[in-house]
Formats: structure tokens, sequence, C-alpha cells
């Protein structure tokens, strides 16, 4: 089997058991905390990763560490990908659970960037447009960027809209150039 279609069979799987647990959010921001400690922490990953260290070894810390945390959902699921020895496979699980997780929810992924923070205000008016068109729930994250003079460029999926002073001028200057 294709390590991706296998990947996203483990996501369907952990994401039927979490809805029968009632815990679908959870075990999305847990999986999402453990990639970007995975990513982040070159340690981790090699421990996450080595065949060198007993598999009792790796889970005997993870335990330690999702357990606490009363992930025990997500715990169970990196034990058995350990012991079949498909660790490899967890960055594309987690990946695919995400866009499940959102299909399931109604969720659409919504990134601003911004020169300067958005009002609570502003920022409902936004959500509140989106939603009204897309008739999904937003999932927003809000990204400042000093370099942007002013306006605001989104991205929502795989659409971006730029509506930002840059792009304004630029258009401007084109428009000029032609005519």
């Amino acid at each position: 089997m294709k390590p991706d279609r296998k990947a996203k069979q483990y996501a369907f799987a952990l994401l039927e058991t979490a809805k029968q647990t009632d815990c679908v959010k959870d075990v999305y921001v847990s999986l999402q905390s453990i990639l970007i400690l995975f990513k982040s922490n070159p340690h981790f990953r090699v421990f996450f990763l080595s065949r060198r260290i007993e598999t009792e070894i790796k889970i005997s810390v993870l335990r330690t560490l999702l357990k606490e945390a009363g992930l025990d959902l997500v715990f169970e699921f990196i034990r058995i990908l350990n012991q079949r020895n498909e660790m490899l496979l967890f960055k594309d699980v987690v990946i695919s659970y995400a866009e499940q997780y959102k299909e399931a929810m109604n969720l659409l992924a919504v990134t601003t960037y911004v020169a300067d923070k958005l009002s609570h205000e502003d920022l409902a008016y936004i959500i509140s447009s989106l939603e009204k068109s897309k008739n999904k729930t937003m999932d927003i994250n809000e990204v400042v960027d000093p370099n942007l003079l002013g306006g605001i460029k989104l991205r929502i999926g795989n659409i971006f809209l730029d509506g930002t002073l840059r792009y304004r001028l630029e258009s401007l200057k084109e428009q000029l150039i032609q005519s």
C-alpha cells in the first residue's frame, strides 16, 4: 500500500475513533502540538524516528508525555505506529487528519497578512463576511507583516486575495503605463 494512502487511512480511523469519544478537536490540537515539537526539536525528531531506541523505551517516554496531558487516544495511536515500524508516516497522518478534521467540522483555513494587528471589530467583520459568503466556519490565523505598507492580504484555502497598498500602487502603475 502507498504511504500516502496508508496515512489517510490511519487519519480516517483516528478521526472516527475521536468522534466516538467526543475528542476530535483535542486530538487535532494534540497532533498539531506534537508535529510542531517534531519539526522544531531535532532531538525529539531523532528520538521519535530512531529504530535504535527500543520500542518499549519510546513507549514509556511517550506514555509519560502524553498520558499526563490526558491524550490517551493520541498515545495509543503513536504506540501502534511505533509497534508497526511506521513512525515515518506520522507527519503525513497529522496532515491528513488536519484536512479531514477541517472537512468534518466545516472549517476553512484563512490567513490574514496585515501591517498591524487587526482590532477585534475588524477581525470579527472579516470572519462574519467570509462565513456568510463561503457558508463555512473560518479558522483564522493572523500574521503581522511589518513589510506591508497597509491594507490586507488574505489566503482562503488555496486562493490568495491581495488588497494591500503595494498591490494597488502596482496595479495603478501598470494601468498608467498601458494608457
